[in-house]
């Protein structure tokens, strides 16, 4: 017998099928017009261990004295409230860990970052005062860079006795194609002292127009281009002055000798040759506009060989937008103009000591303007200097010898495959000694730990170090500051939080 249901029996209840593509869509649609209320504090947009919070930290303890002694808004006085240095300078510092090199970019992410928004704090900056403020204050930035330096080795974290060298290029703000010969600058800055003359008679002859100010930027900028052209003018003075001057050799007339009358001997004539015909006498070849194209003077017209006069050496060139750029090697093989920045470090603790711009295309000879320079700030040399084999350079180890500082640097190879760890009759004390310390297995290992120094160069790539944005070596020394005090101030905390896990 069959169980019974509970409520009987029910009719059967038929489904209708849903048909699709019937009805109106059904879509989530943004409603701008909503008005909602947020309870939000600046303080909660990032995390308690967000990198901001450390660059806030690092510039909460310094004293910028120096900096806050120039502000002319004091209180009783009328006049907008000036920007604190210290949002400034930890905008900048975080600026730079990020990888963001321009002023106009960092006054927009100030406006729509949170990161950026939390280091204001609802204080609003331009871009005007962010480009002036990260160009004018180099000694500040010097100063911090060797109070980090010298912090981290009172608390015995770094050990300044053994450091490392390198060099990476960096792109100048500057094209190929800017630079010019020194008559091209005289011309170019001839034509812009007539247009700043031109403007002047203007701003005098109406001072009271609508375009005054106009005018006067105009001629604010073209007083800025013609200062770029007078500078690459005695750039180009400065490299002449410095080329071999190159004496032609006198020709000395040779001394006519009298010949002695010999006598003839008769020859048997020979059968009359018929005589070529006159060929038609072919024009030199001529320019457009009608002068004669001068011929390579290293070959000869007569038979095609190269002639033995000496040719002139090249007329130098200086860039019309930064003078002090030249055209250097980069690492990709090419040649670009471009800066040959400088950076020691702490061998094996990426804490950077010391920076330094240079203009030359090679690293050879750099390592004592660097060890002069380390000696000059913190009053001694390490004793020991890690360079890689670009940087060798016989007379820079003597003299590094003679104060004392142990070159390590790997010894160039010649043509002739000769075993270079040989002494050679010409060695001096230090040479000799290098040879010797490159040649063990005690001074190999120790050379190993500038590898390290690699991941410096590896973190100012990621961090935008590639081209520059600014002109001229100055401003390109304090860009290369920023980046070495925002490197130490990451890597100083990464050092003490492995000395406090121990």
């Amino acid at each position: 017998m069959a169980e019974e249901s509970l409520f009987g029996a029910l009719p059967e209840h038929v489904v209708a099928k849903r048909q699709v593509g019937i009805g109106a869509l059904r879509l989530w649609e943004p409603e701008r017009e909503a008005i909602e209320l947020r309870a939000m504090s600046l303080d909660s947009l990032i995390g308690a261990d967000h990198p901001a919070r450390l660059i806030w930290a690092y510039v909460l303890r310094l004293d910028l004295s120096a900096l806050e002694d120039r502000i002319k808004a004091r209180e009783g006085v009328p006049g907008h409230p000036a920007i604190t240095p210290r949002l400034l300078l930890a905008l900048w510092l975080y600026a730079t860990s990020e990888g963001v090199v321009s002023a106009r970019l960092l006054a927009r992410l100030c406006e729509r970052d949170d990161v950026y928004r939390w280091l204001c704090g609802g204080v609003g900056v331009n871009h005007r005062t962010l480009g002036e403020f990260r160009v004018a204050h180099g000694e500040l930035l010097n100063r911090l860079l060797a109070q980090s330096v010298t912090a981290l080795a009172a608390e015995g974290l770094i050990d300044l006795e053994m450091l490392a060298q390198d060099g990476v290029r960096v792109r100048a703000s500057a094209g190929a194609s800017s630079f010019r010969r020194r008559a091209r600058l005289e011309e170019r800055v001839a034509g812009v002292k007539a247009i700043l003359a031109e403007l002047a008679k203007e701003v005098e002859s109406d001072p009271a127009e609508n375009e005054q100010r106009l005018r006067k930027r105009r001629a604010q900028r073209a007083a800025e281009r013609l200062s770029r052209l007078e500078a690459a003018v005695a750039k180009v003075a400065e490299i002449e002055a410095q080329q071999p001057k190159s004496k032609p050799k006198e020709s000395k007339p040779k001394e006519s000798k009298p010949k002695e009358s010999k006598p003839k001997k008769s020859k048997p004539q020979a059968a009359p040759q018929p005589q070529a015909a006159p060929q038609p006498v072919v024009p030199p070849p001529t320019a457009p506009d009608g002068e004669p194209l001068q011929t390579n003077p290293s070959t000869s017209a007569q038979d095609g060989k190269p002639s033995t006069s000496a040719q002139a050496p090249k007329q130098p060139r200086a860039s019309t937008t930064d003078p002090d750029a030249r055209v250097v090697k980069m690492a990709d093989g090419g040649f670009r103009p471009a800066y040959n920045m400088q950076v020691a470090s702490v061998a094996g603790e990426q804490i950077i000591v010391a920076v330094e711009v240079s203009t030359s295309s090679s690293d050879r000879g750099l390592a004592r303007p660097m060890l002069e320079k380390i000696d000059a700030t913190y009053g001694a040399l390490p004793a020991q200097h890690l360079i890689d084999g670009g940087f060798t350079k016989n007379d820079d180890i003597e003299w590094a010898h003679g104060a004392n500082v142990a070159m390590l640097c790997p010894p160039i190879v010649n043509k002739h495959n000769t075993d270079p760890f040989t002494p050679r009759p010409d060695d001096g004390p230090g040479v000799s000694a290098w040879r010797q310390r490159m040649n063990s297995d005690t001074g190999k290992a120790t050379y190993r730990k500038r590898s390290i120094h690699e991941c410096i160069n590896a973190r100012f790539r990621q961090w935008g170090l590639v081209q520059l944005t600014v002109r001229g070596r100055a401003k390109a020394m304090i860009v290369l500051t920023w980046y070495a005090v925002a490197n130490n101030i990451f890597q100083g905390a990464r050092l003490r939080r492995a000395a406090a896990a121990i």
